[in-house]
C-alpha cells in the first residue's frame, strides 16, 4: 500500500500479512469505497493506493469510513 498526496505531499508505503478474513473484508470495503468515490479528488487529501492481491485500487481518504482509515494508516506504521 502507498499513500501520497496531503499539505506537504509526503509518499508513505506499507504492507501487511492479514488473515483471510481481515483480507477479504478489507479488500471488499475499499473496493466499495473506491468505486462509490469515482474520479473526485480532493485538494490536500491523502490518496491510497492499495494492491489486494494483484488488484491496484486508488482511493481518496474522504470516501473511507474512520474505521478503514484507521486501519489503513495502521498499515503505514
Amino acid at each position: 500500500m502507498r499513500r501520497s498526496g496531503g499539505f506537504a505531499g509526503i509518499t508513505r508505503t506499507g504492507s501487511a500479512d492479514l488473515p483471510d478474513d481481515d483480507a477479504r473484508a478489507l479488500a471488499d470495503t475499499v473496493r466499495a469505497a473506491a468505486a462509490a468515490a469515482g474520479d473526485r479528488p480532493v485538494p490536500d487529501a491523502f490518496t491510497y493506493h492499495v494492491d489486494l492481491g494483484g488488484e491496484q485500487l486508488t482511493v481518496g481518504e474522504q470516501a473511507l469510513t474512520e474505521d478503514v482509515r484507521a486501519r489503513l494508516q495502521s498499515i503505514l506504521d
